[in-house]
């Protein structure tokens, strides 16, 4: 059946993106929940840290959260965070495009939903298509891959330092 195979492809994609990397401080799972009067399936990824000395208790976090709308072919993200120690790794823009390339095989549109302004203004920059205030669609030129807006430095630029005392003093050089 072509729903349970879109289902199972995209999941079968975030397991080979995220699963390494999370469980190195998490315990995580996937879970599933069904709803027959939308015709649609729920995909969500739950994370708990791992033992912190520093913690009094682990700290739970929903990593992700997919709606498929079968009807409609769409999939839907309406919720996803990278936790901390997964951040500056491109890992929630590599997850969006690994979504929506396994659900693309299938003809499925991808949504990211109920955004916040910042992530919004983030993904209209790199190309996805406006669907309101908080929403757009991911398409395949969305650019989920290089560095829109930020530049990062590699080892063999060249820096140019300043000198903090003269600008305080009002000296630009």
């Amino acid at each position: 059946m072509k729903r349970r195979e879109v289902e199972r492809h995209v999941q079968e994609a975030l397991q080979a993106l995220l699963d390494d990397k999370l469980s190195i401080n998490h315990a995580f799972r996937y879970s599933t929940d069904y709803s027959d009067e939308r015709n649609c399936m729920e995909l969500e990824l739950k994370a708990i840290e791992k033992d912190d000395p520093e913690r009094s208790s682990p700290q739970s976090i929903r990593v992700l959260k997919l709606v498929f709308l079968h009807d409609c072919n769409q999939i839907q993200i309406p919720n996803i965070f990278m936790p901390i120690c997964m951040t500056h790794e491109r890992l929630g823009k590599r997850t969006i495009k690994a979504i929506h390339d396994a659900g693309a095989k299938f003809g499925y549109e991808l949504f990211v939903v109920d955004m916040v302004q910042s992530f919004y203004e983030r993904l209209i920059v790199r190309g996805a298509v406006s669907m309101g205030h908080d929403s757009v669609q991911i398409t395949a030129v969305t650019d989920l891959e290089s560095d829109v807006g930020s530049r990062r430095h590699k080892i063999d630029d060249e820096l140019e330092g300043f000198d903090m005392f003269s600008l305080i003093r009002g000296n630009k050089s």
